[in-house]
């Protein structure tokens, strides 16, 4: 479990502009589980979601913000259909780490690709298909939530193919301060129902949650967002 002291040193560090970095450079991440989220293996499971959604979600090309050591990378690139996977990260010292993991693995760079930089000006060749964020909007300074919201929408597929987002909610809490900054369902739907709608939602139960966040004080849910193929 990650502890107080974890996430003060965290919030510490991250108040200088390479802070993200320099903590993977120390190789301080706890929030790295080390594998890719069971509950995101699980949604891509028959019995979890309709038929019709499942294929939606496995087909195309995929991009990971935040990706750190690219694990969700990965079994993103696995699904049935999928094109490529993107993973983006604002350090190098990340994505160098994915980079490693992704050739001991024997994954070729046409299927999984990584790219160190600002997701806000990030300037992709084409749009997306699928959008995945786990730990990003909870590192964000609350004021950013709008203009992450909007930057995505700006990066998936539109029209008939409207594109799809993946958020993994967490932490859902009314802490005071961060990163990672406490949010919730109403959160998500506050910046998000402009241009997407919610076809699935659940909680995440504990056996669905890694070691170190089970019996933790924090919640999580996972819920999938169709960007709206006309926006008002």
């Amino acid at each position: 479990m990650t502890t107080e002291a974890d996430r003060a040193k965290v919030q510490a560090i991250v108040r200088n502009p390479s802070g993200w970095h320099d903590l993977w450079v120390s190789s301080h991440t706890p929030w790295d589980e080390g594998r890719a989220m069971p509950a995101l293996m699980g949604l891509f499971k028959p019995s979890t979601l309709p038929a019709s959604l499942l294929t939606s979600l496995s087909q195309g090309t995929a991009l990971v913000p935040g990706c750190g050591s690219g694990h969700d990378v990965l079994f993103l690139s696995s699904t049935p259909g999928r094109t490529s996977v993107t993973g983006l990260d604002i350090s190098p010292r990340a994505v160098s780490v994915a980079e490693s993991i992704r050739d001991e693995q024997k994954i070729p760079e046409s299927k999984v690709t990584y790219s160190a930089g600002d997701f806000f000006s990030y300037t992709p060749p084409q749009k997306y298909n699928l959008v995945y964020d786990h730990t990003f909007l909870c590192a964000l300074e609350p004021q950013r939530r709008p203009q992450w919201a909007e930057k995505i929408h700006s990066l998936l597929s539109d029209g008939e193919d409207a594109g799809f987002l993946i958020t993994y909610m967490f932490p859902i809490s009314d802490h005071q301060g961060g990163p990672p900054y406490a949010l919730s369902e109403e959160i998500y739907h506050s910046v998000l129902d402009f241009g997407f709608d919610c076809v699935y939602i659940k909680d995440i139960a504990p056996e669905e949650q890694t070691d170190r966040r089970r019996n933790g004080k924090f919640g999580e849910k996972i819920a999938v967002w169709k960007k709206k193929a006309t926006t008002k």
